[in-house]
């Protein structure tokens, strides 16, 4: 005699990025959690997760508008500090063999200095 065995769980299946970015976008329309509309489509929630986390929320690959764009920043140390205007004058110059200038106030540490040149070196 043969016995069959029976399977306990379901067979694994495969959905393809589209269908991946479908149910994203469904679940963000339905207002439902993620648990509940999971189950209401027949996929494990940790399933929609995985999606989430490679795909953003929405299903696209990047969550930014399309008019967005990248300006150029630069922040002063002093600033990001809260130091007092008159240790704001740099005092010290850091320039990399790289071409980067660093200005530091003097209340830098000399310590400091040394491992962001090693740094800045490659070392």
């Amino acid at each position: 005699m043969t016995s069959k065995k029976r399977r306990t769980t379901p067979a694994r299946r495969r959905w393809s990025e589209a269908e991946a970015r479908s149910m994203l976008l469904a679940l963000e329309r339905s207002g439902e959690s993620v648990v509940a509309f999971a189950r209401s489509q027949g996929v494990s929630a940790q399933r929609v997760y995985w999606w989430r986390k490679r795909l953003g929320p929405t299903g696209s690959r990047t969550n930014v508008p399309d008019d967005v764009s990248l300006v150029p920043v630069r922040v002063r140390y002093e600033d990001a500090l809260g130091l007092e205007a008159e240790d704001r004058a740099p005092a010290i110059v850091v320039r990399s063999v790289g071409g980067v200038n660093i200005e530091l106030p003097t209340c830098v540490e000399p310590g400091w200095i040394a491992a962001l040149t090693r740094n800045l070196e490659g070392r």
